[in-house]
């Protein structure tokens, strides 16, 4: 018994999420915008009232994305700093 295939059936839609396109690959931009946002955010409420929900929320990412790119508030605020004398 064979299987036969026709022109006409629909081709399968792959698993998960579709692949980015290299304009979509944003990690750098990402990465800036969180450290522009934290930046602001540190000056307007201080470093102490400011939590990463709030600086997710400034870079239009969801609450635990900010650790995909910085180890913790602190290394955040690091860059920052560095940012500021470059």
């Amino acid at each position: 018994m064979t299987l036969e295939t026709t022109d006409t059936e629909a081709p399968r839609r792959a698993r998960g999420r579709p692949r980015k396109t290299e304009g979509e690959r944003d990690d750098g931009n990402r990465r800036r915008e969180l450290i522009e946002g934290a930046a602001r955010l540190f000056r307007q409420q201080g470093f102490s009232a400011t939590t990463t929900r709030d600086i997710a929320a400034a870079a239009g990412m969801q609450s635990g994305s900010p650790f995909y790119h910085f180890e913790s508030k602190e290394a955040l605020l690091a860059a920052v700093m560095l940012e500021g004398m470059q």
